[in-house]
């Protein structure tokens, strides 16, 4: 008999006892021992979000291994071993932690990539400058020189194409020039330069992110 097999029957064993029985109890930590024990069990070398997905994974387990709970269906051996039924949520709920551990850090960037750097009573003021740049200005950067994108060039001040979305996006990056640092250079308003950006190059930038997968919807 296989290993795979050894620990189907052992499910198929648990879900004999009546639901809350010490017997389904002892049973279900017996396969949870053997199932650790195997070396089936999905792995993730981030071990910060890995033990907390794994938790979530075994309340799934003994909810909906014999009967469903919070699943659409419980655990069906004719369709899968047990090994592979828990590695498939376990992963879904390692991508979703490893995407909330993103838009977490994406959030941080973009809290310090808009705020206003001329208002001194901002707390946040100059904090990205001190910081080395993280993977996710980098790709960001790198979406950029790339120049793959038409929107980036195409969105610009009316009658001032070099004023375009790539310009705007890439000052206002981590660490960013002020408004009026930017108005200056660029010889235009200021406030009308803020307003196109949030109007229309932010919505292009949200967009990459999303595509990107640094943060939901």
């Amino acid at each position: 008999m296989s290993e795979l097999q050894r620990l189907t029957d052992l499910a198929r064993a648990a879900c004999q006892h009546p639901l809350g029985s010490r017997e389904r109890l002892r049973a279900l930590n017996q396969l949870v021992r053997e199932i650790q024990n195997s070396g089936k069990l999905w792995r993730d070398p981030d071990t910060e979000i890995y033990h907390e997905a794994l938790g979530k994974t075994w309340i799934y387990f003994t909810q909906n291994l014999c009967e469903v709970t919070t699943a659409k269906e419980a655990f069906d051996p004719s369709r899968s071993s047990v090994t592979h039924w828990i590695n498939t949520y376990l992963k879904y709920r390692l991508r979703d932690l490893h995407n909330e551990k993103m838009t977490d850090r994406y959030n941080r960037v973009w809290s310090q990539a808009h705020f206003d750097p001329d208002n001194p009573q901002d707390p946040t003021a100059n904090l990205a400058a001190k910081e080395e740049i993280p993977p996710i200005l980098e790709i960001t950067h790198a979406w950029l020189d790339a120049g793959t994108e038409p929107r980036l060039f195409s969105i610009h001040i009316k009658g001032r194409p070099d004023i375009n979305a790539q310009i705007l996006i890439r000052k206002r990056l981590p660490p960013e020039a002020s408004w009026k640092d930017i108005g200056q250079e660029l010889d235009y308003p200021s406030q009308l330069l803020s307003a196109f950006y949030h109007r229309h190059c932010l919505p292009l930038l949200r967009e990459f992110g999303r595509d990107q997968g640094f943060f939901g919807d």
